[in-house]
């Protein structure tokens, strides 16, 4: 029942805690801003005290994030998935999409990164989705030329990665948001391998290319 609280609590922290910017910036400029935040909640025991409220279950895993650098940055891949196949995929068996108003579909949209990590983690654990769900960062930004839904693979050296996702709303505002992904089934040496560990999960049409 904690686990259950725990994960609620975090999805409204993930909602509430989006700070914005005026000025517009690089999407990569962006995503290391995301990684730094993160981070920093990591690397807080005060933050992680406050919400595991000493739930000593977290314990190893917590301590193997703690010790990764998040400076170190092995590679950074562009993702490009089909949004259609996206949806298709994180709502089969939960009911029809195109029964839902225009609002809720868009919502649903938004969310499509952070749904897909939720969905990587479950598969590795209870745990693992807890986690990454706490440690999640948001900032919003000006950048009109965002035009639809952008997602960034940054990988570290400890093994661990991280999708950051950019979602356009109205104005050119767009909202950066980041989640540690957790799953070690998952291999993302190579952009093939970032392509094929995508497709066991069932995206069948994925592009990854390498930025750095």
């Amino acid at each position: 029942m904690k686990k259950v609280i725990l994960i609620l609590t975090a999805l409204i922290l993930c909602i509430s805690m989006v700070s914005c910017d005026g000025a517009s910036k690089s999407v990569l400029d962006k995503g290391d801003e995301i990684v730094s935040l993160v981070s920093e909640m990591v690397k807080s025991d005060e933050y992680a005290n406050i919400m595991f409220n000493n739930i000593s279950a977290y314990d190893e895993l917590l301590s193997e994030i703690k010790a990764t650098d998040f400076s170190k940055i092995t590679a950074i891949y562009e993702i490009e998935i089909s949004q259609d196949e996206l949806i298709e995929l994180l709502a089969s068996n939960n009911g029809e999409i195109d029964k839902l108003p225009k609002s809720l579909k868009d919502r649903l949209v938004q969310g499509l990164g952070s749904s897909l990590v939720s969905r990587i983690n479950s598969q590795a654990g209870t745990d693992e989705l807890v986690i990454s769900s706490v440690f999640n960062a948001s900032k919003c930004f000006v950048d009109k030329s965002i035009k639809g839904n952008q997602y960034l693979l940054y990988v570290f050296e400890s093994g661990y990665s991280m999708l950051i996702s950019f979602t356009p709303h109205e104005d050119g505002a767009v909202t950066a948001s980041g989640s540690l992904i957790l799953n070690d089934t998952l291999k993302f040496d190579t952009a093939d391998e970032v392509e094929s560990s995508f497709m066991v999960l069932g995206i069948k049409t994925i592009n990854a290319t390498k930025l750095k």
